[in-house]
Parts: C-alpha cells; structure tokens; sequence
C-alpha cells in the first residue's frame, strides 16, 4: 500500500505517535517506539478528524472495550450494530458538531 494516510480524532495518540510528543517516562514507551518506526518505514502518515468523521472506526472500538476478555477479534463482516454508520459514511451523510455548553 501507499499513500495511507491514518485519522485519529485523538490529540494524544497523534501526539505521541509523531514526533513532537515526549516518551522518555511514558508506561508504553517500548509499544509507541516501535509503531512511530513502523510508520515511519513504511511512509503512514497521521492526521486529526473529528469523532463524528470517523464515526466506524470509534463504534468498533467501543466494541472493543466490551471483550476485553478476548486477545483477538476477527470480524469477516461488520458487525449488524455499525450497518446505519456504514451507509452514512457510504453516502457522505454530514453530522453536526454541537459546541458544548460552558457555565
């Protein structure tokens, strides 16, 4: 592949995996090395998008969390709960990002 381009809608993960973000202390410094060398051979790069642009990808990680007694999942198909996200993104629906009210 190339040309692959990795969205993340978290500002620390794209922290850490760049360059910029400081490591020396961290509990996964071993972990995160070794994914910013593998980015780095491979030529990936790391952009930021809003949860909402990257609706799926958040949606199976919430699914994640819930079989934290497995190692590995396999899917061969999405899962029945993301097939409403999957048309959307399929067919370029645009959700809104509410602000958040401040007090």
């Amino acid at each position: 592949m190339k040309n692959v381009i990795i969205e993340t809608d978290s500002h620390e993960a794209l922290k850490l995996m760049s360059n910029r973000g400081a490591i020396d202390n961290h509990p996964d410094r071993d972990v995160i090395e070794e994914c910013r060398r593998i980015l780095s051979e491979l030529g990936i790069s790391m952009m930021h998008t809003l949860r909402e642009g990257n609706s799926c990808a958040d949606h199976l990680a919430k699914l994640g969390r819930m079989q934290l007694d497995e190692d590995l999942v396999t899917l061969y198909r999405p899962p029945h709960s993301m097939r409403q996200l999957l048309f959307a993104d399929m067919t370029h629906v645009a959700y809104p990002r509410y602000r958040k009210h401040v007090r």
